[in-house]
């Protein structure tokens, strides 16, 4: 047997029980209490727990219908609600972005009277750049340098390529990473506009007097260290390391210059505008898109519950003629094994054998879906078509009223703000121009 139905053990038990106590007694009273008690309890384990999971079930789902009927709102009523929510909204958020907007526009007007028509297309479009070939040019300008400056130097030292070609390596690292250096942030400051373009072109400046003056020390030094070791001067030699120097940091100057992108700081100036015109409009529409999200997913759970309600009393009507099929089996079954243990123990005489349970008799041995159970589960049946067919169809018109209500605001706002930042931009140009 399984879980549902009363152990044979236990049976067996009962029927031991039982036959002592009627002795010989022909009314077997203790056999027809029992058989009543087994019914009671087989019923109890097969029906009365599908009932009940019903019943609660039926429960709860009247207390969400009730939930769904308090929140459906009138169209007409929450659109003027909410325009008027939206305008006391709307003016709070300029308060508290149209200052940020507005010096944001100034700064991006800068860079268009700053970069002209070309700015919009290469900010949009930046043009990518390959830092392995970069990476690349660097280390053949060291190389060759190097290469270069060793034969100069060899002649200098006492350990001669050797101790040249470490000299040389220094030199080189002095012409080719201190322009990167320089080449970087004179590029940053110099495509900036107004007065922080003249910082990059002091760089520029300084790029060159480093350039020229740090290879006429290179080549002086040389040449000092030639006396000291007693070797005639060549200024051919001269001439040449010295040109190579300045030839080398001008390549390496102008190689990361144009690495780098001028539309750098106008393209982040623009992305922190659009970002945060992105945010006035999400942060000024938000009460409209969490009403208009609120409205589409109750209509989408209407919906759902009533599919689920559906689906739950087909069902039900199922599981109520299986159970009642399957109480009236298990019934027969607890009895027939009682009755074979109590005869077995019984002195006689024995009882007759008790009546079979049939679908027709049931009802009289009180096994089986009863008519109460059945006038449950058709009256709230009744309950439930009512609002399927009668309530639910208003709600969602309401629902989908008014959530298309919410759709032509968040239109007519949208264009409301977008209009407000079209003013805010002309605002802020004529404030630049004033400038």
């Amino acid at each position: 047997m399984n879980e549902r139905q009363i152990e044979e053990e236990d049976l067996k038990r009962y029927a031991v029980e039982d036959a002592i106590l009627d002795g010989t007694d022909d009314q077997f009273q203790h056999f027809n209490n029992r058989l009543k008690y087994l019914v009671q309890m087989v019923n109890e384990k097969d029906v009365e727990k599908t009932v009940d999971e019903f019943r609660n079930w039926a429960d709860k789902t009247e207390q969400k219908i009730e939930d769904w009927e308090k929140n459906i709102p009138n169209p007409q009523r929450e659109a003027t609600q909410l325009e008027t929510e939206m305008q006391m909204h709307l003016n709070k958020v300029e308060n508290q972005l149209s200052h940020k907007i507005r010096q944001q526009q100034k700064e991006m007007s800068r860079w268009q009277q700053r970069f002209g028509e070309s700015l919009q297309t290469h900010v949009s479009e930046p043009e990518k750049k390959n830092i392995v070939w970069l990476s690349g040019i660097i280390l053949i300008l060291l190389a060759v340098e190097s290469i270069a400056n060793s034969r100069f130097f060899a002649e200098t030292s006492d350990l001669g390529l050797l101790g040249g070609t470490l000299a040389a390596i220094t030199v080189s690292f002095g012409n080719v990473f201190v322009p990167l250096i320089l080449a970087f942030f004179a590029h940053r400051w110099f495509y900036r506009p107004n007065v922080f373009r003249n910082v990059g072109i002091g760089m520029i400046v300084l790029f060159f007097v480093w350039v020229v003056g740090f290879n006429y020390l290179v080549a002086e030094y040389r040449e000092g260290l030639l006396l000291q070791v007693g070797k005639s001067l060549n200024t051919l030699d001269y001439v040449l390391l010295f040109s190579l120097g300045v030839i080398v940091g001008v390549i390496s100057f102008w190689k990361m210059w144009t690495f780098h992108d001028p539309y750098y700081e106008a393209r982040k100036c623009a992305n922190n505008l659009k970002e945060t015109m992105d945010n006035f409009c999400d942060t000024a529409l938000e009460p409209l898109t969490r009403r208009h999200k609120q409205y589409g997913d109750q209509t989408s759970e209407i919906n759902a519950g009533k599919r689920g309600i559906n689906t739950r009393l087909e069902n039900t009507s199922i599981d109520f003629d299986a159970v009642h099929a399957k109480a009236i089996q298990d019934a027969n079954s607890v009895i027939a094994i009682y009755y074979r243990h109590y005869c077995i123990r019984k002195v006689d005489p024995d009882p007759p054998y008790p009546d079979v349970i049939t679908p027709d008799n049931a009802s009289q041995f009180g096994v089986g879906v009863q008519e109460t159970h059945r006038n449950l589960f058709e009256s709230r049946k009744t309950r439930f078509n009512k609002f399927i067919h009668e309530e639910m169809p208003i709600w969602i018109e309401k629902l989908e009223d008014v959530f298309h209500k919410i759709e032509n605001l968040i239109k007519r706002f949208r264009e409301t703000i977008l209009n407000m930042l079209n003013e805010l931009n002309l605002a802020s140009k004529s404030g630049v121009n004033s400038t």
